[in-house]
């Protein structure tokens, strides 16, 4: 999929041009909103939703291409508290229904500068989310080798949970889970979904601990 990140990038570049445009237009019309009938006004709402929708994935697509230049940067270690942090911010700024509970103090790798495992974290919880209709929990998880986000919906199901492939294509999502993939498995994570039954129950992603040069507390990125 890496090879097709030119082509995306030319793409997202020339499709932001005019998204901007259209938002302009809008902006005009919404200025005058009083002026227009009922249906007129329900229909640039829907326009301005569309536009956003646009911008929305032109973003998406963007922390994709950044996740991919990351790939090719050497890892550093971050405390767990500093990425939880990162990741409760994200998450409220998306509006995501993500509640996290810490179990240990451990580093775990990231890439020097980048904001893509926090932000591949959010989209894990966001689609718990939307595909179990409600607030999200993360459990962080952690051993002498692993830390493990469990992310599941806060009212649990009943049914004992089964472990299966990732699905990247769901849909609803755009490309974000795709960029959450890239982000954990290029620091030699994994990533599995949760069934109960028949229905999607949540999704754990597993990185490797990862230890400071002094075998200490590891430092804040810069």
């Amino acid at each position: 999929m890496r090879v097709s990140a030119p082509l995306l990038s030319l793409l997202g570049h020339e499709l932001r041009a005019p998204a901007g445009v259209l938002g302009g237009y809008l902006a005009l019309l919404e200025q005058d909103a009083e002026r227009l009938s009922a249906r007129q006004r329900q229909a640039l709402a829907g326009a301005r939703r569309a536009q956003q929708t646009l911008v929305g994935g032109l973003d998406d697509l963007r922390r994709l291409l950044l996740a991919w230049q990351a790939e090719d940067e050497p890892t550093v270690a971050i405390a767990l508290p500093e990425l939880i942090d990162e990741t409760a911010q994200i998450a409220a700024t998306r509006a995501v229904p993500l509640t996290i509970a810490p179990d240990g103090i451990v580093a775990v790798p990231c890439h020097r500068r980048d904001t893509s495992l926090a932000e591949g974290l959010v989209a894990l919880a966001e689609a718990v989310a939307r595909e179990t209709g409600g607030a999200v929990t993360a459990r962080v998880a952690t051993d002498d080798r692993t830390i493990t986000w469990q992310f599941r919906p806060a009212q649990p199901l009943d049914e004992p949970l089964a472990r299966r492939a990732f699905d990247l294509w769901r849909p609803g999502l755009g490309v974000r889970l795709v960029t959450a993939a890239v982000a954990i498995e290029s620091l030699g994570g994994t990533l599995d979904d949760l069934w109960a039954g028949d229905l999607r129950a949540g999704i754990d992603a597993t990185l490797p601990v990862a230890m400071s040069a002094a075998g200490d507390r590891p430092p804040a990125r810069s």
